[in-house]
């Protein structure tokens, strides 16, 4: 299910499906380049456990993008559901916005995604503004909407429904259970950006938009039932296929094939990895980072060892 709720004229909240680091975060992080995408985390009443996992998924982010953007999220424990985020969004110029990831464009995605939308008015809706989460402006240079400061204030609330997840990809994995690992990402992919607004306005896109088509390739921005496919240079195929059912996300996909970012998660699955979900956030207005030294892989192998002797010893 997607909602927004307006918080100000200008900051929203909209809701997606639903400050130590841990060591093994640190030693990440301490290996990141300053530019890198940082995200913190607060927890109230969270397991250790889960907050290790969660910790080493986070410091993923930072060696997939080199943006110079602090993202604050809260985690909290729900008792319903699987995964739910709630991201304050603006709304802003389109024009602005367009010019800025325009500029911000350096991978063979941004040029072929840039192609795909013409110059000047907005080509889904004709609407002259758009909303943005705040990670998504500050990653193209606009700097100037409201700061969350970490401690009071966040970006974002993701909600995790530890009940259902299994906290590790090796040793028992109960099969009625859902991966936590991918469900993190998933609620973090939406607080970057991977949310749709169709849905939720008849006129203002969210920049996920701009690559929405239908099946015969006209730009779709209609209604929930409407069968939406991504395509991020144009060449509308149907393998990336949109939810269009009565719940989950608009912005999630369906569940042909198993991806992080379907709509309903897939129980016992452990080798569910990004691929179009990096494509996503790298054209709406993230920099793909450097391909990490050998070191940084070593590294992060190395804390999802540890995730894993952490989860066995934690089920004995």
């Amino acid at each position: 299910m997607h909602r927004i709720l307006a918080n100000s004229p200008a900051r929203h909240r909209f809701f997606g499906r639903s400050f130590a680091l841990a060591p093994v975060a640190l030693a990440l992080a301490a290996s990141l380049p300053a530019s890198a995408l940082t995200i913190v985390p607060t927890y109230v009443s969270v397991d250790p456990t889960a907050q290790t996992v969660i910790n080493t998924v986070l410091a993923g982010y930072a060696t997939m993008f080199n943006d110079p953007v602090t993202v604050n999220i809260r985690f909290l424990g729900m008792t319903s559901g699987l995964g739910l985020s709630s991201t304050y969004g603006y709304t802003i110029n389109y024009a602005t916005f367009m010019t800025a990831l325009r500029a911000d464009a350096t991978s063979a995605t941004d040029t072929a995604a840039m192609a795909s939308v013409a110059l000047g008015a907005n080509p889904v809706t004709g609407s002259t503004s758009i909303q943005v989460t705040r990670a998504q402006a500050s990653a193209v240079g606009i700097n100037s909407l409201y700061t969350p400061d970490g401690i009071t204030d966040w970006d974002s609330d993701i909600s995790l429904n530890f009940g259902l997840m299994n906290f590790s990809r090796s040793g028992p994995i109960d099969p009625a259970k859902y991966d936590l690992q991918a469900t993190v990402q998933h609620e973090v992919n939406e607080v970057l950006g991977t949310v749709s607004a169709v849905g939720d306005s008849a006129t203002v896109i969210r920049p996920i938009d701009l690559f929405r088509y239908d099946a015969a390739g006209a730009r779709s921005f209609g209604v929930r039932s409407d069968k939406g496919y991504l395509s991020l240079d144009g060449s509308v195929n149907t393998t990336n296929g949109y939810n269009n059912f009565g719940s989950g996300d608009t912005g999630d996909f369906d569940s042909a094939t198993v991806r992080v970012q379907n709509a309903f998660g897939t129980p016992g699955a452990t080798t569910v990895q990004m691929g179009i979900e990096i494509a996503m956030l790298d054209a709406v207005g993230f920099t793909l980072a450097p391909v990490p030294e050998p070191g940084t892989y070593a590294m992060l192998l190395a804390g999802l060892g540890v995730l894993s002797l952490v989860a066995r010893r934690r089920k004995a």
